[in-house]
């Protein structure tokens, strides 16, 4: 390791913001959240990436770089072609193994709880430095000393990113304690993702969803996926406070027949809307997209019960590119694809 004066011109320090992602090894006593250099990674990955978050433009998508954690844990997933598994992984986003809400919901509810409570409890402030060059060097860096704000922010985000993952199990836990902690963590914790799949839980309730969704940081979220088995979503539901929010996915809410008149009512960095799989929904609002100015996709896939789509819908999405009307019985209303297709907007069907 390069001993460098300024840790941030280290050669490790340099290696990790090259890279397009870091991840964390987490062992069974959870110690990578107890070292100075393992947390020094951390800290450099996550100030990377809220750099570039916040230095994309709404069309250039979410940042690439990631921050993943995964430990050995032998478990057997279900179904009718169980197999075994020695490894968990949390990872930062959607992956080709967990492509939706539901599945990753799913893969990541097998990480040892003991571990995610640990990890929620980790303090950067208390790592440990082996020796005193690093103790001068390191700490620093990542903000032990000084005003603590910097460390501060480093757990948080940490904080954030262990409850988001295991949000499902503290909603439905007994323990009001639990629950209370792990949506402080997700309400501190600048979440810029959040893929939550209740379907079929106790807890897939309209004020659950309205706890979760108050809880989001509306300067940092960018992208959200859940999944519900409710018929209707709240009628106040809106996502227009979420000032950022770039990609929403409602994919496979199967139950679902209706959406809120003003769901994404002045989402002006809204991006892409995938409602694939709601084969149930009927109709859309009038004003369900307006004012989302960035709009430029939106997935109405496999909504077969959908016909009632006025071309009014679309009128204020003046960056729309793709709508996606395949096994959607609005796919076959003239009126709508030619009031699409005048505009210069592609229309799967």
């Amino acid at each position: 390791m390069e001993a460098a004066d300024d840790a941030w011109q280290s050669a490790f320090a340099r290696a990790v913001r090259h890279a397009k992602g870091t991840v964390s090894i987490v062992d069974r006593h959870a110690l990578c959240f107890e070292r100075v250099w393992c947390s020094y990674a951390v800290s450099v990955t996550l100030e990377q990436i809220d750099h570039d978050e916040r230095t994309l433009s709404a069309a250039s998508g979410s940042a690439a770089r990631t921050w993943d954690l995964v430990t050995a844990h032998t478990w057997t997933s279900s179904g009718y072609n169980r197999s075994q598994y020695e490894a968990v992984t949390i990872t930062d986003g959607l992956s080709a193994v967990q492509p939706d809400a539901d599945r990753k919901c799913a893969l990541q509810a097998h990480f040892p709880r003991l571990l995610l409570e640990r990890a929620l409890e980790s303090c950067c402030a208390a790592v440990y430095a082996p020796c005193s060059d690093d103790t001068e060097r390191l700490l620093p860096a990542i903000g032990v000393c000084g005003n603590g704000a910097r460390c501060k922010w480093l757990d948080e985000v940490v904080h954030g990113v262990i409850a988001s993952a295991a949000l499902r199990q503290a909603l439905e836990a007994q323990d009001v304690a639990r629950r209370c902690r792990y949506v402080d963590a997700l309400r501190r914790g600048h979440v810029r993702k959040l893929h939550l799949d209740l379907m079929g839980s106790a807890a897939d309730t309209a004020e659950t969803w309205r706890e979760v969704v108050a809880a989001l940081d509306a300067q940092t979220v960018t992208e959200i996926a859940f999944q519900t088995g409710m018929r209707c979503l709240p009628d106040d539901w809106t996502f227009a406070r979420l000032s950022v929010l770039r990609t929403v996915d409602l994919s496979g809410c199967s139950s679902l027949v209706a959406l809120p008149e003003r769901l994404f009512c002045g989402c002006e960095g809204l991006v892409s809307v995938k409602l694939r799989g709601c084969d149930a929904l009927i109709a859309l609002p009038n004003d369900l997209l307006s004012g989302c100015d960035a709009l430029a996709t939106v997935n109405l896939c496999g909504c077969g019960a959908l016909d009632a789509v006025a071309p009014s819908v679309f009128s204020g999405c003046s960056a729309l590119t793709v709508v996606d009307l395949r096994d959607c019985e609005a796919g076959r209303s003239r009126k709508l694809v030619k009031s699409l297709r005048t505009r210069g907007v592609k229309v799967k069907r």
